[in-house]
């Protein structure tokens, strides 16, 4: 699901808008629906035109394989030059070999390595920054745009911070959005958009994601005809029933090993040290037994700790137990 939100101030006639999903497809609805058919990134972009202005967003989606979700947190985002602005990059991987590396394009033609890192706008103008996490060849981007202004009028800026990023149904994630102006009158208003239908105005709250789906968050302030919105991407996932391993022991002859746990299913292979063991009995959704005397006893040598999971048999595997056969 892609969610565009767009305001303006002075604007006459309607907003349009262009999604281009990076595989090809495309929609000029606000927020349009989009199926990715292959494994991959793609890199989406969203163009918004209004009488005559334009606006630019951009990200990453990952399907399969590696993914990473990401989010990059910028403070101030307007201001007066010279302009001082933090800038913060998170991310979650999940499925990668290696760890996430960052890169920030400040778009006025320097860059940074580093995850979180300050940087001075000297000179005023309208700078599109990006942050980019890559794992291996999995990347995430997010980006932005920091007005810098000469001196004098209202100027408006935000910060939007989600907290977790992704985790199992039902997920309750914190929501704490803030502002700082200047040169504005009145006072602000802020709009949560969860992405699933529900809203909130207060500037820090707590909502559950009782489903498992992609949601794309977007928090808005409003002040003195400015405005200033943030988004991000929550990911739920459905509920864990991974199979847990909570005792092993060690029965007489011929040599066998009862493993006792939870959430056992028929067909479930008992693993010594990331190899399958010659033979596995399913007992009961708790209680699996490791056979094949001899050739089992070679697997645990006597003194020695040998690592134990189960896999069941939709790929799902248990915690590390750790097992020294007396």
């Amino acid at each position: 699901s892609f969610t565009a939100a767009v305001s303006g101030s002075g604007c006459s006639g309607s907003p349009s808008f262009q999604w281009n999903f990076g595989d090809g497809g495309s929609s000029t609805e606000q927020n349009p629906v989009h199926t990715y058919q292959q494994n991959g990134t793609f890199n989406w972009n969203l163009t918004v035109s209004w009488a005559g202005q334009s606006c630019q967003k951009s990200g990453t989606i990952s399907v399969g394989g590696c993914q990473i979700t990401c989010e990059a947190t910028v403070s101030p985002t307007s201001g007066t030059a010279p302009l001082n602005v933090n800038f913060s990059a998170s991310s979650t991987a999940t499925g990668c070999d290696s760890e996430v590396s960052y890169e920030w394009d400040f778009c006025d033609g320097t860059k940074s390595s580093e995850q979180n890192v300050s940087h001075t706008y000297a000179n005023e103008g309208n700078y599109t920054y990006t942050l980019t996490a890559k794992s291996g060849d999995t990347t995430c981007t997010k980006s932005g745009t920091i007005s810098v202004t000469s001196s004098g009028s209202c100027s408006l800026s935000c910060n939007a911070v989600a907290n977790p990023l992704s985790g199992s149904a039902p997920l309750t994630v914190s929501f704490t959005g803030s502002e700082t102006h200047q040169n504005c009158s009145g006072n602000p208003s802020f709009l949560w958009n969860f992405g699933d239908g529900a809203t909130s105005n207060q500037a820090n709250v707590s909502h559950t994601y009782s489903t498992e789906g992609t949601y794309n968050w977007t928090f808005t302030v409003t002040l003195d005809g400015q405005t200033c919105s943030k988004s991000g991407q929550i990911v739920v996932q459905s509920a864990s029933n991974n199979p847990v391993i909570t005792a092993v022991t060690k029965v007489g002859s011929p040599f066998r090993l009862k493993v006792i746990g939870s959430n056992f299913v028929d067909g479930a292979q008992v693993l010594i040290n990331g190899i399958a063991v010659p033979s596995t009995k399913f007992k009961s959704s708790y209680y699996l037994v490791a056979k094949k005397g001899a050739a089992l006893q070679a697997m645990v040598p006597k003194g020695v700790t040998v690592t134990i999971t189960v896999k069941n048999p939709d790929g799902s595997q248990s915690n590390e137990f750790y097992y020294t056969r007396p």
